[in-house]
């Protein structure tokens, strides 16, 4: 007698967002001119001054599309920044995420610095298994409640300007299939 036996096998797949541009910003920390020029990259740019360091602004409606039943493995901010002088001064820029329309940010910021004068740098941090010190839930990337804030920080030989180019996020993560 022949007999069937069916085995079904579950298989974890992984994925990852393209790396998305905001559409919109500056609705609870607004302090860099122009900061809507961020949501591409092209010659335009956004700044802050000395005068107001640190300068937070925040970015958000990524329009990602993830998976309900996904697991988020990590997380990557690029950003193009400059210091707009020459000389020993340097932009330094706080990044820190929130997942609950911008009430709570991640604990674990991360910063980034040009380590040029008078000359855009394109900046990566995060990777694809770095989840920013935290646990997220897919939910926590719709619109209403994904947002990214950069702080312009004044650290490193106070510049007198501050510039982004762009900002762009990317969320790996994994998902089930039969």
């Amino acid at each position: 007698m022949l007999t069937r036996q069916l085995f079904w096998t579950t298989v974890r797949n992984s994925y990852t967002t393209t790396a998305k541009f905001p559409t919109a910003e500056g609705e609870d920390y607004n302090e860099w001119t122009n900061g809507a020029n961020c949501f591409t990259d092209d010659a335009d740019y956004a700044k802050a001054y000395y005068d107001v360091y640190p300068a937070e602004n925040d970015f958000y409606n990524f329009n990602f599309s993830i998976n309900a039943a996904a697991t988020i493995k990590g997380i990557i901010v690029t950003a193009k920044i400059m210091t707009a002088e020459t000389g020993t001064m340097r932009t330094r820029m706080l990044i820190e995420l929130s997942y609950d329309g911008g009430t709570n940010y991640t604990a674990s910021g991360k910063y980034i610095t040009n380590t040029v004068s008078n000359a855009y740098q394109t900046l990566t941090i995060g990777d694809s298994t770095d989840t920013w010190g935290r646990t997220w839930d897919v939910s926590e990337f719709s619109n209403a409640n994904f947002r990214m804030r950069g702080t312009f920080v004044d650290t490193i030989g106070n510049p007198y300007e501050s510039r982004c180019a762009f900002i762009k996020v990317e969320v790996y993560y994994e998902a089930t299939s039969a």
